[in-house]
């Protein structure tokens, strides 16, 4: 299409389960938990993991020539290597390196991104400050249990406004608090941009320094002072360790062709994000497909409805400084004033992946009144749509936590324009009543109509004559601002 508006769409940070607390969300993104995981673990361990990674790549290469990898770091790089105490430029398979080699090549990796080797060099006890005079790595205050301790940062504490340690706290840590992860802070610029509204909501992220003091404390559950007799497990909502470690991982839930060893996943994550640059988006949806890591807990609060799977964006579009087309931005205030007029009653509450691995995946403005949302979807490519999503009371099954393959064959938007029907939701992982609309409340701004003109030409059945029987056989109300785009 050969459109005349250039239209704003939301970029995506995360994607994650998402704990709905009324007041606030808190994000729980598996990457945090496995990137931490390796934040926390002694460089002798790490060392051993590199080692057995490498003879796990090159046997599973030699049985399985054709086996597709869900993080892929199969390709040749330009490495720096370091070969008889001298440095080099080489251009090498991760696989064609020995173990030092490997882990000097990442340090570099993670040197140049991070501009700090903390992430690789001061894991374990290194990783946290236990200095006496400022208590334990991990303290429990009353009232509400909170798990305070200082993280090693992952950047240069030497730059302006870093510092050395990061002060991390969570609020309800434990499996068996009643409100998990309530609260979770850090000094972090992740955690802060979190913080930061997006210009609807309230949000609290698992940071990777918070995913690395959950899996010290659970490993190091001494450590905290003033622990209680019935606080026995931290939680942890994703297993980045061996399954036999974690009593709540279900074991036949392992598929061939996923990692059946979740230490190679771990060095897996890794290795994509600091060699191929892999987006926490990218890693976030790749790992909640992975059915072994979920913890029994967070399946058990999906299927109750407590959390959903949601994005994080990078901003909020419609933030007033943003430059924005003036017809695009009185479409959205339309739309946006409707939507939470007092009669409709409908309430920002976040962002959500709709056709998600598709080429149309669009990241959603998600309007909410109690079970039932409206969707706005603003994707670069075809004009502003919305979609309806209404409950019909489906439940979540056990095997819809973990969607492999998306199983609806997924329409651009404009071919399905007013035509109902019952579709799978990646947010609820649930069925629910979906319908793709153009708002018909208001005239659509005259900048944009040529863009859907065209649009529903080219997509939708029958093109214009098509689209105008369909508006006039479903009888739907304002038809004359439907028809004025044909």
């Amino acid at each position: 299409m050969n459109l005349k508006i250039k239209y704003p769409e939301f970029k995506a940070r995360r994607y994650s389960p998402v704990i709905d607390l009324g007041s606030s969300k808190t994000i729980i993104p598996a990457e945090s938990f496995f990137i931490g995981n390796f934040l926390a673990t002694p460089l002798t361990v790490i060392r051993d993991r590199l080692k057995k990674w490498l003879e796990f790549e090159k046997s599973y290469q030699e049985l399985y020539p054709d086996y597709s990898k869900l993080f892929d770091v199969s390709r040749r790089y330009t490495l720096t290597i370091k070969e008889d105490d001298n440095i080099h430029r080489r251009v090498k398979r991760l696989t064609d390196l020995n173990p030092r080699e490997l882990e000097f090549a990442l340090s570099q990796k993670i040197r140049a991104r991070e501009e700090s080797y903390s992430l690789l060099r001061t894991g374990g006890d290194k990783a946290f400050d236990l200095d006496i005079e400022r208590g334990d790595s991990v303290d429990i205050y009353g009232g509400n249990v909170v798990l305070v301790g200082m993280v090693k940062s992952k950047g240069d504490a030497r730059k302006a406004q870093q510092v050395r340690f990061k002060h991390v706290s969570v609020t309800g840590p434990f499996e068996n608090s009643k409100s998990k992860f309530r609260d979770v802070s850090c000094d972090c610029e992740d955690s802060r941009r979190a913080r930061e509204k997006q210009g609807y909501q309230d949000i609290r992220l698992v940071c990777t320094h918070a995913g690395a003091l959950l899996h010290y404390a659970s490993e190091n559950m001494r450590s905290i002072k003033g622990l209680r007799e019935k606080d026995t497990q931290i939680f942890l909502p994703f297993n980045s360790i061996f399954p036999q470690e974690r009593k709540n991982v279900k074991l036949e839930w392992i598929i061939q062709g996923e990692q059946p060893n979740l230490d190679y996943l771990t060095t897996d994550v890794v290795l994509s994000r600091y060699f191929n640059g892999e987006t926490f988006f990218s890693i976030g949806k790749k790992l909640t497909n992975i059915p072994v890591i979920y913890d029994k807990i967070l399946e058990s609060i999906i299927l109750d409805g407590t959390a959903s799977f949601e994005v994080l964006p990078e901003s909020y579009i419609f933030e007033r400084s943003n430059p924005i087309n003036p017809a695009v931005r009185t479409l959205f205030t339309q739309m946006e004033s409707r939507l939470e007029d007092h009669s409709k009653g409908y309430k920002k509450a976040g962002n959500c992946l709709e056709k998600r691995d598709s080429s149309y995946e669009t990241i959603a403005l998600i309007f909410k009144k109690i079970k039932d949302e409206v969707r706005l979807l603003f994707n670069r490519n075809f004009p502003p749509v919305a979609v309806v999503r209404k409950d019909i009371d489906s439940q979540v099954g056990i095997t819809d936590i973990y969607r492999y393959i998306d199983p609806e064959t997924h329409l651009h938007p404009f071919e399905e324009l007013f035509m109902p029907k019952i579709m799978f939701d990646d947010k609820t992982r649930k069925y629910t009543k979906y319908e793709v609309i153009i708002p018909s409340e208001f005239p659509i701004p005259a900048g944009l109509r040529d863009d859907y003109k065209e649009a529903i030409a080219k997509y939708f059945p029958g093109g214009i004559e098509g689209f105008r029987h369909q508006i006039q056989r479903r009888g739907l109300k304002n038809q004359t601002n439907l028809l004025d785009l044909t």
